[in-house]
């Protein structure tokens, strides 16, 4: 084997300073605790959409999302 071929132990390893992955860390963790703070928990109110519960919304009242449906088949 010529010396110019390395075996799968001796592949060269990419070097990363330690900073990186803290750096990493940090901008991971500030942007979770940013989501979480900026998460709306109140349920949106139906009537601001125009909408009432006699209307055919499909899924709870307080679900992130409110599927309506406006086609009727018959």
């Amino acid at each position: 084997m010529s010396k110019s071929k390395k075996s799968r132990g001796q592949r060269r390893r990419l070097k990363v300073p330690a900073w990186y992955y803290a750096l990493l860390g940090v901008i991971a963790v500030a942007g979770s605790l940013w989501i979480i703070t900026n998460v709306e928990t109140a349920p949106p109110d139906i009537s601001a959409y125009g909408l009432t519960p006699a209307d055919p919304i499909r899924g709870d009242l307080n679900a992130p999302v409110t599927i309506v449906e406006w086609s009727q088949f018959g």
